[in-house]
């Protein structure tokens, strides 16, 4: 039997097939847009969970770095809310100050719960606003997050900011889910304050800021401050003596190591020799005092402070001053051995009982030494001890002017002790010096006779270069003419005593002027002294010109119980430009007080 089959139903066939076929794709192409509408939804609901967890850092960070500001307090201190226990310490364990804000609390110092703003999605940027740190926190619902540190950044002895780790519930479509994530939270730069310097005996542990004036020796200086402080320079004037703080090794030791810290001990430079430092022993000439006659150790006010310096090392705060005053080296009364120190320098004659002396030793070393420094029992016995000369120096005469007066006066140079005196008061112009006995440092006792340099009715030209004025009757008030700048200056120093040698009169073009026999001239070949200049040299008219001196004459010394005064002043006036130490005098130019110390310092 056959079976046969029509046309149309194999068309039939085909037809189911294509069905099926196109239903199959129609099936698999819509599962795919399902799938990427799955994945869509996916990824969107991952951002969200991730913008969820970027407000919740943003809020706790913005918030944490706010409470870790500076605040400047009511007695000028800046505190923050929160602040590290040892600000050095690269693992930071947070303090309050003052109470705990509300629902906030630190654990164990490491941890901290914050009671911070739940910002909505249009509220990011005003939370950025909050972070950078130019708005403050908005008043919006509150949430609490907890917040761990994990370690400081640090920058050198910076700490530029601190890595720390949120853990928070946050609600992502209606379901509370935990948001776990790191961030790095600048922090700013502490402001030190409160610095002060003491001062102590070198290893008594007296420490005090009050003082005004300490004898020579050795000391210890040390630095305080408040808040949290790096290290402190300490200043001698404008240089700096040595920096205390900062880094032992690895470590910063002191306790100006956070923002509570207050009054805390820097550091402390030890065994500073004060005087040496300032230059007070040997850096300026001992002086005699004109009214009394008796030896000035030579001292030095100098300037002490201190600076102190956050730890970025470029914030800093300066103390005020100390004004202190440094004396020499100190002696003892009882004078050292004068017959085995610089004996080269001042031969000891005659001697040791200053009741017996042979004039023959004396007369016999002016001849060969030229009437240069000596010394004797007499001297160390008797003027030593009533000019209160310390024991380690050597107090000597030198008669060089009396022999340039005497040659002046005689036409020659004298040949003993008698001639040199001649009768008259030569020997009254004698000089004394001292000695350090350990350099053989030479140094000039009293100045140009015993005290002063002017009579007392010497007329002084005032600042308006017309007026004049007895230089006894100078105040601190005038100023003085200066003929060579021809400007007027003010007056830095008056000085007076009693004079107990003649006075030497100078007249030039006319004009008189009576001094003393070391005040200083100006002339052609420099500045010279009185004693030294000669009938016929040239010096300085009012007008500026050169002028020849018609005169020079040893005033007799008038019959009184009373020593005449001298005066004598120093310009206040550039110490490097000597033509501005010049003042007219009776008419004529001559050198004040600083140029007659210069010209002595370099003769």
């Amino acid at each position: 039997m056959k079976i046969f089959k029509s046309k149309n139903d194999g068309s039939t066939a085909f037809a189911a097939i294509a069905a099926l076929t196109a239903l199959s794709l129609a099936t698999l192409f819509t599962s795919k847009i399902a799938s990427n509408n799955n994945q869509e939804v996916s990824r969107a609901e991952m951002a969200n969970h991730r913008l969820t967890a970027n407000e919740a850092v943003l809020n706790a960070t913005s918030r944490f770095k706010a409470m870790m500001s500076n605040r400047k307090t009511a007695d000028g201190q800046y505190l923050p809310i929160f602040y590290a226990s040892n600000y050095y310490d690269p693992y930071w364990k947070i303090q309050l100050v003052g109470a705990e804000p509300k629902n906030s609390k630190t654990n164990s110092g490491t941890s901290i719960q914050l009671n911070v703003s739940d910002f909505n999605k249009k509220d990011l940027k005003e939370a950025n606003s909050v972070m950078a740190g130019n708005s403050s926190t908005t008043d919006v619902a509150l949430k609490l997050t907890q917040l761990k540190l994990l370690q400081t950044n640090f920058k050198g002895s910076l700490a530029e900011s601190v890595d720390v780790e949120v853990d928070s519930m946050e609600k992502v479509d209606g379901v509370d889910q935990r948001v776990h994530l790191r961030a790095r939270v600048p922090v700013g730069v502490p402001q030190p304050s409160g610095p002060v310097l003491e001062i102590s005996p070198a290893g008594a542990n007296n420490f005090r800021s009050d003082l005004t004036s300490i004898p020579p020796g050795l000391y210890d200086l040390r630095v305080r401050g408040t808040g949290v402080i790096f290290n402190a320079d300490i200043m001698l004037g404008s240089a700096k003596l040595g920096t205390v703080g900062g880094y032992e090794g690895d470590n910063i030791s002191h306790k100006a190591n956070n923002y509570l810290a207050k009054n805390e001990i820097i550091g402390t430079l030890k065994g500073i020799d004060l005087g040496k430092a300032a230059g007070a022993d040997g850096a300026e000439d001992p002086e005699g005092d004109g009214a009394t006659c008796t030896y000035i150790s030579a001292s030095k006010t100098v300037s002490l402070s201190t600076i102190i310096y956050g730890p970025d090392t470029k914030t800093s705060v300066a103390s005020a001053p100390i004004q202190l005053n440094v004396g020499s080296a100190a002696a003892s009364t009882e004078p050292m051995d004068y017959t085995n120190h610089c004996q080269k320098e001042c031969p000891f004659l005659g001697p040791q009982d200053h009741t017996q002396w042979d004039n023959g030793i004396l007369n016999a070393h002016m001849i060969t030494n030229g009437f240069g420094d000596t010394s004797s029992a007499f001297i160390r016995d008797v003027d030593a001890k009533k000019f209160k000369v310390p024991g380690d120096r050597k107090l000597c005469l030198n008669f060089e002017i009396s022999a340039q007066l005497a040659l002046q006066a005689d036409g020659k140079m004298p040949a003993d002790f008698w001639e040199l005196g001649g009768g008259t008061d030569r020997l009254q112009f004698a000089d004394y010096f001292v000695y350090d006995m350990k350099t053989c440092k030479r140094k000039h006792l009293f100045k140009r006779g015993p005290c002063g340099c002017f009579a007392d009715d010497t007329q002084i030209t005032l600042g308006d270069a017309v007026t004049q004025k007895a230089i006894s009757s100078l105040t601190y008030e005038d100023t003085v003419w200066n003929p060579l700048l021809k400007q007027a200056f003010g007056i830095r120093r008056i000085t007076r005593g009693p004079e107990k040698v003649p006075m030497i009169k100078i007249t030039a073009d006319g004009k008189t002027v009576s001094v003393t026999g070391k005040h200083p001239f100006p002339t052609k070949e420099g500045n010279k002294t009185a004693f030294s200049l000669n009938v016929g040299d040239s010096i300085r008219s009012a007008s500026g010109d050169w002028v020849e001196i018609e005169r020079i004459d040893i005033e007799a010394k008038k019959n009184s119980a009373k020593d005449p005064v001298v005066w004598n002043i120093e310009l206040d006036a550039p110490n490097e430009n000597e033509e501005a130490h010049h003042v007219l005098a009776n008419g004529v130019v001559t050198g004040d007080y600083f140029i007659q110390v210069k010209l002595e310092q370099t003769h």
